[in-house]
């Protein structure tokens, strides 16, 4: 299942740095955080340290055998071997510097050869260093390795709070948090630029025709990368966006977590607890969450997201929870469920900065998106983007819609890769969509090929 969900010319070199000085009118910070200016980008993208993972790294004929056994054999034969690095790399974070790490992954050719910059966001796998895809074993870092033997110079970040390498983070990961989320991801394309231009045994330059791509909290990275885009990667020329089972619209979201507890109820906590750190809350997260025995949630719950993925993770204060008012404070719910948020003003701010159709970012391109949905998801809840779907339309996204029957989360993702990687080769040759906002109904995705074990 991480295989499943892990999962044209210019010059011949990488894009070069605008000549004019850098004046993104982006706004940023919000909520509780004052606006900041941001980082200027002479540095940013710059590479820290790099290092060739071989065991990360195939021939193509290795990697089709992978394939087929995770029961991805529709997508073989795949054209090209890979080359696989770890990097680290500069970025900027509330208006300063900081370093993040990701894997890039091209094609493996023996000559200088043209591949669009595909951008691959990771799916949620925890929330600190240990959790860094990057760090892990080549099993899980096969997204950016499918990928680039499918023709793609590709980058995949560990986003930020989850360094793979190199010094550990000092924050809790920003998770669905869209500022930090998006610049980082964008500066990570930076960075594999400067990588493919400085590293003589790749030979696979990317252009600036760049698909932007991810499942779950990835999708989440991928349709806000290109909401910041252009303005603030002004060399992106943005071909396509894939946004497998997204959640992009966080009111809607909230407000069917608290209806009846799923795993988008635990999910929400997730949201609240990363976006208090990072918006750097001055009301506590007792305001929101329970604080009583025995769960004593809201006193322990960035300890846990915090070690996910350690040998020995604090305790899991959401393990006995079944039912809402386990998590959340009853006056907390009946403000979301009335849609009254008089006394919670800050946590309605963070959730409204993470929805697509109420935040202050105006759109980065008008590139067409993918949009695929899970019918029984309970996790960004099926529903809730199968209602957004036609609010993005209105606001200005040209969608396709794409919805599969009877899949949860992680299935539907996994099922429509096919269809997702040829419809990205579909809009990179300027085929138009053929039914552009038509919200469908949904549809048997396996018929796409993709075998579950």
């Amino acid at each position: 299942m991480t295989l499943l969900l892990m999962l044209f010319a210019c010059g011949p070199q990488a894009p070069e740095p605008p000549t004019e000085p850098f004046s993104v009118e982006l706004p940023n910070g919000g909520c509780s955080l004052d606006p900041y200016p941001w980082v200027a980008p002479e540095r940013l993208g710059e590479i820290v340290s790099v290092e060739y993972l071989p065991d990360a790294s195939f021939s193509a004929a290795s990697l089709d055998a992978l394939l087929i056994l995770g029961g991805l054999g529709v997508l073989t034969p795949v054209p090209n071997g890979t080359q696989v690095y770890r990097v680290r790399y500069i970025t900027q974070d509330r208006g300063e510097i900081v370093e993040a790490t990701s894997l890039m992954g091209f094609p493996d050719v023996g000559t200088p050869t043209e591949y669009p910059t595909l951008l691959w966001v990771r799916p949620t796998v925890g929330f600190s260093d240990a959790c860094a895809l990057s760090g892990r074993g080549f099993e899980e870092q096969l997204g950016q390795t499918l990928l680039a033997a499918h023709g793609f110079a590709v980058v995949a970040p560990d986003l930020l709070g989850m360094n793979g390498t190199g010094e550990p983070s000092t924050f809790l990961h920003p998770y669905i948090v869209p500022e930090p989320t998006a610049v980082a991801a964008l500066d990570a394309i930076r960075a594999m630029w400067r990588l493919a231009d400085s590293e003589s045994a790749v030979m696979a330059m990317p252009t600036p025709q760049t698909v932007l791509w991810g499942a779950s909290e990835g999708g989440f990275g991928a349709i806000w990368a290109d909401r910041y885009g252009t303005a603030y990667l002004p060399e992106l020329d943005i071909r396509a966006v894939v946004a497998s089972v997204p959640p992009t619209d966080l009111l809607g979201i909230a407000e069917g977590s608290l209806v009846e507890y799923t795993d988008a109820t635990d999910g929400f906590v997730a949201v609240l607890t990363s976006s208090h750190d990072w918006y750097r809350s001055e009301v506590p997260l007792s305001a929101v969450l329970t604080d009583e025995d025995p769960g004593f949630l809201a006193s322990s719950v960035e300890a846990f997201l915090g070690s996910t993925c350690d040998e020995e993770p604090a305790p899991d204060p959401t393990a006995a929870a079944t039912a809402v008012s386990d998590l959340f404070r009853a006056d907390f719910i009946d403000a979301v469920l009335n849609d009254d948020w008089a006394g919670f003003e800050d946590a309605r701010c963070m959730i409204e900065r993470g929805t697509l159709t109420s935040t202050e970012v105006p759109r980065g391109s008008d590139a067409p998106v993918l949009y695929q949905v899970s019918e029984k998801d309970e996790l960004v809840l099926g529903y809730v983007g199968r209602a957004h779907a036609p609010q993005l339309c209105d606001a200005g996204y040209v969608l396709e819609y794409l919805e599969c029957a009877g899949a949860d989360h992680e299935t539907g993702a996994g099922l429509t890769l096919p269809y997702q990687l040829e419809w990205v080769k579909d809009r990179l040759a300027g085929v138009p969509l053929a039914d552009p906002c038509v919200i469908s109904a949904p549809i048997d995705c396996e018929q796409f090929g993709v075998v579950i074990p």
